[in-house]
């Protein structure tokens, strides 16, 4: 299959759809991200890209074809940085005019347990450090260090507290950007769970 030069962006049709449950005893959500998919068309099928969308994409759903290589432009301003980080408290998403409604309650929801995963990615080296208690380690250097990081994410849940925007809870996750997992963090010490 040769690489095709045009993807295909479409409204998410599937959005809060439900499916019946292949076992028959239930149905569940198709999707529960409101933001536009994207189609990835076969370029050695025998039709462009506008015939693909044509055959593939329900009547009625809006979509556009756009460069392959623009892709990432799309994401970041199209539909943006801030409904990339905050996926999970979108409510609607407005094709036409690529703007993102958000529920408050979950932004924050979402916003603390982002701060809760920093605090834990920058902790985690330091408790590692106290737990094994090493007569002549660096455990006063760790203690102090863990009073700095509590200081710190104190200040980012009381930012987030009284916060009134999404731009704001943006600017905040920003402030304090994300850390890379270190080595002693274990996975159950970060919070994955679903926002409702």
């Amino acid at each position: 299959m040769s690489k095709p030069t045009q993807i295909i962006i479409a409204e998410n049709w599937e959005y809060m759809q439900m499916v019946p449950n292949v076992s028959g005893i239930g149905s569940t959500l198709a999707s529960d991200c409101p933001l536009p998919i994207w189609m990835t068309p076969n370029t050695d099928c025998g039709l462009t890209t506008a015939q693909i969308a044509e055959k593939d994409i329900p009547d009625g759903v809006k979509y556009e074809i756009i460069d392959a290589d623009k892709y990432d432009e799309y994401l970041h301003v199209g539909i943006g940085s801030t409904a990339l980080l905050l996926t999970a408290a979108i409510t609607n998403y407005d094709f036409d005019t690529k703007v993102s409604t958000y529920d408050m309650v979950k932004v924050k929801k979402l916003a603390h347990r982002k701060r809760r995963n920093r605090r834990y990615s920058e902790f985690a080296p330091h408790d590692d450090t106290v737990s094994k208690a090493i007569p002549g380690s660096a455990t006063d250097a760790a203690e102090v260090s863990r009073v700095g990081i509590r200081t710190t994410y104190a200040s980012m849940q009381t930012e987030i507290d009284n916060a009134s925007t999404v731009d704001e809870i943006y600017a905040i996750l920003q402030k304090y950007p994300s850390r890379p997992k270190p080595p002693e963090a274990r996975g159950s010490g970060y919070n994955t769970e679903p926002i409702s």
